[in-house]
């Protein structure tokens, strides 16, 4: 890659969340190494990949279109992405009706991934 960020995150819709598979599939490492979140609205990702599944289940959310109030669980079988509702049950509205939600996700798992990377920093210096 052309460039070295930090962190990332990513927020995608729709077949965004496809796209969003795919390129954590092919750079495996880049996200286990900088993306602290991928938050997708009504996703049409097929199935999590096997050799990523590890990072996608611990950074990512989808929220679904969906008749029950935002963030009420929707179980997609186990070992699936963790599934919340948006809030709406059309398609094109989950995006604006997940907004905040989708927020408050990507900037707790902000602060989860610098505490992370703080003690590990920490225990590097210990040693």
């Amino acid at each position: 890659m052309g460039c070295n960020p930090g962190s990332v995150a990513i927020v995608a819709h729709s077949y965004g969340g496809a796209i969003a598979m795919d390129l954590v599939n092919r750079f495996t490492k880049f996200f286990e190494d900088k993306v602290f979140a991928i938050a997708l609205t009504d996703s049409a990702h097929f199935q999590i990949p096997v050799k990523a599944k590890h990072v996608v289940l611990d950074i990512a959310c989808n929220w679904v279109s969906s008749s029950a109030p935002l963030d009420s669980e929707i179980y997609t079988g186990e070992g699936e992405m963790h599934t919340v509702s948006a809030g709406h049950p059309k398609h094109e509205w989950t995006s604006y009706s997940a907004f905040e939600s989708v927020f408050k996700f990507l900037e707790e798992k902000y602060e989860r991934s610098q505490e992370i990377e703080s003690t590990s920093k920490k225990a590097k210096t210990e040693d």
